[in-house]
């Protein structure tokens, strides 16, 4: 419950709707559905869940939410930006006076800025798009290295494999035929997991 008094989390707890999850300097913590989605939450997060973790609404930090495609989609919302899912698996992570930024590891999204909901756009999978804070429209996303997300975001090598991680292998190896060149998806602007957030959001 909103107003209800903070609590320490336990392991193989359940969460219960309307809650909300803070992760501290150096935890992290990762949320299973009943329909097998899949959120998990980087250090110094902040958010709250709704409708059985398929509304998520960050009010800071990182999460990678891994929605099933039968599932009937989810939605990220914060001050920001907002992302329409279904069938897939991203990467979120929100600062409320810097940047928003989205990373789609396999399928596809759409993303508006939340106070102008008419601009919106497609992000695909192997692709991430940065939203300045006070941005009035959206930049295009870039194309950025999955592979080297793989071996070094903390959302995914703290944790045990995801259930997608072959969808995401093969936008990782469909990306290495291409030959398209790629961006790192921690320099710009951060490594998705807000252990250190002065460091990380620092230009």
């Amino acid at each position: 419950a909103r107003h209800a008094a903070t609590r320490p989390a336990h392991l193989n707890e359940s969460v219960t709707e309307g809650s909300a999850v803070r992760t501290g300097v150096s935890s992290r913590a990762e949320l299973t559905f009943a329909d097998l989605t899949i959120t998990r939450i980087g250090a110094n997060g902040i958010f709250s869940f709704e409708e059985n973790g398929r509304n998520v609404n960050v009010e800071n930090g990182a999460i990678l939410l891994r929605v099933p495609t039968d599932s009937g989609g989810a939605r990220i919302r914060s001050s920001a930006l907002t992302v329409g899912i279904t069938g897939t698996t991203v990467m979120f992570e929100h600062h409320r006076r810097t940047y928003t930024k989205l990373i789609v590891l396999e399928g596809s999204s759409e993303a508006w800025l939340t106070k102008y909901p008419g601009n919106r756009v497609r992000v695909r999978g192997g692709q991430m798009l940065v939203v300045r804070a006070g941005a009035t429209r959206l930049s295009e996303p870039v194309d950025i290295d999955i592979d080297r997300l793989l071996r070094t975001a903390n959302l995914i090598t703290a944790f045990p494999p995801l259930p997608s991680l072959a969808l995401i292998r093969n936008v990782a190896n469909s990306q290495k035929k291409s030959g398209e060149p790629l961006a790192n998806p921690l320099i710009d602007p951060t490594g998705m997991d807000a252990r250190d957030v002065n460091a990380s959001t620092r230009p």
